[in-house]
């Protein structure tokens, strides 16, 4: 799968080592390990940026959470509804016997509507790591409220910015989308009336609003959305994550499953790191 640039070694990289680092520190629990790859592609990625990565071939999310051995996740769910992708993963799945794989070909929203840990001890992480657009924020409130898996969540920039027009505020199907991302229509509140006059010297009552906010703006409604649902689970901080012209491509945030100070404080510390060195 031809996919990414130098962003996809970033956040690869963030999420690989938090994963490693997730199941040592809690390999002497008795509890199960789940993971799961919400988009999960095909395990492997070949770069096509213009960059010293083009052409690369890249172990996927898929794969590196296969790889993990100090303490192996005792389930893996791979979620991707191309039936391609998903052939692929069913090798990956074959070349380890010995690993807890489950392959759905199913769109991931509603995949993940239905879903429960198999035990209320059980934890596990999730990554949401969409193409574009695809992850509802009814699926992100439903991982908030199982109160049992860290999530990082891959939240398309650049993606949702082209949706936004400066000049008009969408509607219709455009709207839909947008409410269908954010939750509800809070993101309306990045517009404002332009503020000019008629001919007569009035305010014309009928003109369009403007984008009044950018991207800071956008990000910052996402920001207080995962904050009202996560609480003082959700991490502050995030990664920008850039294409090779600057460009603001995704934000990677990060919220904790277990709402226990310790686990809280612990997953925070990791992630913190990860985001800020790698």
């Amino acid at each position: 799968m031809e996919f990414g640039g130098p962003w996809t070694h970033e956040k690869l990289g963030i999420v690989a080592s938090y994963l490693d680092r997730y199941t040592t520190a809690l390999k002497n629990q008795p509890f199960d390990l789940t993971y799961i790859d919400a988009f999960a592609g095909t395990g492997k990625i070949t770069t096509r940026d213009l960059d010293k990565h083009a052409g690369e071939f890249v172990r996927g999310s898929a794969d590196r959470a296969v790889g993990v051995r100090d303490k192996p996740f005792d389930r893996l769910i791979f979620i991707d509804r191309d039936p391609v992708r998903c052939a692929e993963l069913n090798v990956l799945r074959d070349d380890n016997p010995d690993r807890d794989i489950i392959v759905e070909e199913n769109d991931a929203n509603e995949y993940l509507s239905g879903f429960s840990m198999p035990s209320r001890w059980d934890r596990g992480v999730i990554f949401l790591d969409p193409f574009a657009t695809q992850v509802n924020w009814d699926t992100v409130k439903h991982i908030g409220d199982l109160n049992a898996l860290d999530m990082w969540l891959l939240f398309p920039t650049m993606a949702v910015t082209r949706m936004l027009s400066r000049k008009r505020m969408p509607e219709g199907s455009l709207a839909a989308s947008l409410t269908r991302i954010y939750g509800d229509e809070g993101w309306r509140d990045l517009y404002q009336q332009s503020g000019q006059l008629s001919l007569f010297g009035s305010d014309q009552d009928d003109q369009d609003p403007v984008r009044a906010r950018g991207v800071e703006g956008l990000l910052e409604i996402y920001r207080q959305k995962l904050k009202s649902e996560f609480g003082e689970r959700f991490l502050e901080l995030s990664r920008p994550l850039l294409n090779s012209k600057k460009g603001r491509l995704f934000e990677l945030f990060f919220c904790t499953g277990n709402s226990s100070e310790r686990a809280i404080r612990a997953s925070h510390n990791i992630a913190r790191h990860l985001l800020l060195k790698i």
